[in-house]
């Protein structure tokens, strides 16, 4: 009998605890979104990042290829003066 109890009183809510009830599962998905929200912008920031450090690896790659070409290009051109 208690079981039956039990599930009869969980059956009915009154309004005011339905009320917080969909307050409450309101609460739950807005939050669910802010963390969606806040996962997508982190993986974007992520890759934002990772795109500016290859992008300026590769711009140190190219100065040094042009310096060593600048210093291979002076040294096999004699200077006169």
């Amino acid at each position: 009998m208690r079981g039956t109890l039990k599930v009869v009183l969980k059956a009915y809510l009154h309004p005011r605890h339905q009320h917080c009830t969909d307050e409450a599962q309101k609460a739950e998905t807005v939050l669910s979104a802010v963390i969606v929200i806040v996962i997508v912008i982190s993986i974007v920031i992520s890759i934002v990042i990772g795109i500016v450090i290859v992008i300026v690896i590769v711009i140190v790659i190219v100065i040094c290829i042009c310096i060593c070409i600048c210093i291979c290009i002076c040294i096999s051109i004699p200077i006169s003066i």
